[in-house]
């Protein structure tokens, strides 16, 4: 990936996103894949 996208891509995530969110999201994530292995 271009230096100059992922830039794009990463300030855009940083405006669209707070810090609240993203904790959110990782908990989410987090216990998505500790769900599925689980139950493997």
């Amino acid at each position: 990936m271009e230096k100059g996208k992922y830039d794009y891509i990463s300030h855009s995530l940083e405006v669209n996103y707070t810090s609240e969110d993203v904790s959110a999201w990782l908990k989410y994530v987090l216990d998505t894949i500790s769900l599925q292995g689980d139950t493997d």
